[in-house]
């Protein structure tokens, strides 16, 4: 079984913020599956889109964590002075029996 998907985050959102300021900067949403997996999938993550403001070196990081069969939480992270407009994550769960 698979299921897959995309996750925008961008400036636009309010609880957005890895746009301004230094040091670790955070986002997460939850993901709810539309159909509930037998036991716990495996799930990888990817990323689609970038959007970066011109620094000397951008840093980002995309990882799900809190994996269930119901869902999961997608965390993308960044640090240092690195300012990121936006980002589309992907995903990708799958459960083999």
């Amino acid at each position: 079984m698979i299921r897959s998907g995309l996750v925008c985050f961008n400036s636009g959102m309010p609880e957005y913020h890895l746009h301004t300021g230094e040091g670790l900067r955070v986002i997460e949403k939850f993901i709810r599956f539309k159909e509930e997996f037998k036991d716990d999938p495996q799930v990888v993550v990817g990323v689609q889109e970038l959007q970066y403001y011109e620094t000397n070196w951008s840093a980002y990081r995309v990882v799900a964590h809190s994996i269930t069969r119901t869902g999961f939480t997608i965390r993308v992270e960044t640090w240092g002075n690195a300012k990121i407009d936006g980002i589309v994550a992907t995903w990708l769960a799958y459960y083999e029996e």
